[in-house]
């Protein structure tokens, strides 16, 4: 004689989203302590529906409410349990993190400035350049920009549109080339000394050649320093010092000269 089955199958849920999470989608597994014909899954107010475990909801869940997740299971005789729950609550969080891993020199000459940009977890990035509104753009990003002072700011928005703390960078754009001024200068019998002064930091290369058509190369300096001197230089002789300075942004001035002849021994 058969027996009939009365007693509904219990259902456990054993894994589900932390509670808290900022995570918007959630993922449930479970199990029953029978074998069952089916299970039955909802979420918050909608409707049960049949499901199976592990059960996703992808999303994106609402933000600042608490959820619930419920599934109830029927047996092979058509028992339909109670349902067990499982409340969580998903958080905005402080917005995703965002690194500028590539950016130009912070001093340069280069008018067009390209800048890549990680942020992991963001759904989207925002950029702003010299304090202007953060507009959505993609990484790399490039920007024509003037001589003078920038900041480019990037920072990442998740999913519930919360933007994290922006990542900044400050850079100099100086296009205007240096110049050099030869200060003074003596020349003897055999030497030559030269004092100038750049108007900025940077290097000067300094070069002295006869002056002869074609002008022949007496020496040639790359980084000199003032005072600048040369010996062993041939008595009575035309000679063309000339200086060229580099700024620290590797812009090249134009050539100062400063045409001289030494002295021949003996002659006032």
């Amino acid at each position: 004689m058969a027996v009939a089955d009365t007693v509904a199958p219990e259902v456990e849920i054993t894994d589900g989203p932390d509670d808290p999470t900022e995570e918007m989608s959630a993922t449930f597994e479970f199990e029953a302590d029978e074998p069952v014909q089916k299970y039955e899954c909802r979420l918050d107010d909608e409707p049960f529906e049949e499901c199976v475990s592990p059960q996703n909801f992808a999303g994106p869940l609402s933000v600042g409410v608490e959820h619930v997740f419920s599934v109830r299971a029927a047996d092979l005789a058509g028992n339909l349990g109670d349902s067990a729950t499982y409340r969580w609550t998903i958080e905005a969080g402080a917005g995703p993190s965002v690194t500028i891993r590539e950016h130009p020199d912070e001093l340069t000459n280069e008018t067009r400035a390209t800048f890549t940009i990680e942020a992991p977890g963001a759904v989207r990035i925002e950029c702003s350049l010299d304090g202007g509104d953060f507009d959505s753009c993609s990484s790399p990003i490039s920007f024509d920009v003037d001589e003078g002072d920038h900041e480019f700011a990037a920072r990442g928005v998740n999913a519930a549109g919360v933007a994290g703390p922006p990542a900044r960078f400050a850079w100099t754009v100086d296009t205007t080339p240096p110049t050099v001024e030869i200060k003074s200068f003596d020349v003897k019998t055999t030497t030559a000394v030269f004092e100038f002064e750049p108007s900025e930091d940077g290097t000067v290369e300094c070069t002295l050649v006869l002056s002869t058509d074609p002008p022949g190369v007496v020496e040639s300096d790359d980084e000199c320093a003032s005072p600048k001197s040369y010996e062993g230089l041939s008595e009575g002789t035309a000679y063309v010092f000339s200086a060229v300075a580099t700024d620290l942004a590797g812009n090249v001035g134009e050539a100062v000269e400063q045409e001289v002849e030494t002295k021949t021994a003996g002659v006032e």
